[in-house]
């Protein structure tokens, strides 16, 4: 079972139907009694996810993640020496896992980064284009064991993502192998313990079924990032609710 801090006990929390309406399924949510992480039980297989990472997923959209022209992004970030709440990636090895279209990892391109991407999907979005980035299907941990021995990255990032894996556990540990010494990794997801989403249940729109495999806490995240050694520091943003996870390198 996927808990995060490794305790076998678990109840049921609730059901809900697919939270966008694509369809009238209900998926089932569980809950740990040690961490209060939630997920999805049982774990719909990729052959069942595939309906719903289909083309129109808006992830896959080449401007998805953006709040203006590219011109305007990168003057922005290098006025405010930010983007996307990392310092401008200039000069580092950066690797952006889940990049949907590839919004994110054009830019920092052209703040001088060195980027690569990894992104699971059917098959690539067709306005991609993109060669820095990898399509897959199937598990992010087996992907990441396939990596070159000596491949590492300054920075790391995982934008609403983890969320979205049957296995967080082994994906941190994978993401904490692949980063070189004094590099960190900025991971965000839903917070599941926000006062409306625990109210609303299935019904809030992060809960995001069937998507989201994965429903973390702040204390569920932190128990995912100590159980691997990894030292994460949980801060909440209060613009879309979500935690704000930055991990470095042990």
């Amino acid at each position: 079972m996927p808990q995060s801090c490794g305790s076998t006990t678990s109840s049921w929390a609730y059901s809900a139907p697919t939270t966008r309406g694509l369809d009238q399924r209900e998926w089932s949510v569980f809950e740990c009694s040690g961490c209060s992480h939630q997920y999805m039980n049982p774990q719909p297989s990729w052959e069942e996810l595939q309906f719903y990472y289909n083309n129109s997923y808006d992830p896959y959209d080449p401007v998805h993640g953006s709040q203006n022209e590219d011109d305007r992004m990168i003057e922005l970030a290098k006025r405010t020496g930010v983007f996307r709440h990392i310092p401008v990636p200039m000069g580092k090895r950066l690797l952006d896992v889940g990049c949907g279209a590839g919004w994110f990892l054009r830019i920092s391109k052209k703040l001088g980064a060195s980027s690569k991407a990894w992104s699971r999907a059917n098959t690539p979005p067709d306005s991609h284009g993109n060669r820095a980035c990898v399509y897959f299907t199937g598990r992010w941990s087996h992907t990441f064991e396939q990596a070159p021995g000596a491949t590492q990255f300054d920075i790391i990032t995982a934008n609403h993502v983890v969320e979205h894996v049957p296995e967080p556990v082994e994906t941190l540990r994978a993401i904490k192998r692949l980063l070189a010494p004094g590099g960190f990794a900025w991971i965000a997801v839903p917070n599941a313990s926000y006062p409306i989403c625990g109210a609303l249940k299935g019904l809030w729109h992060i809960t995001d079924l069937p998507y989201h495999l994965m429903q973390f806490t702040p204390l569920s995240m932190a128990e995912a990032g100590r159980g691997n050694d990894f030292d994460i520091t949980v801060v909440l943003l209060p613009v879309d609710f979500s935690s704000l996870c930055c991990a470095k390198n042990a």
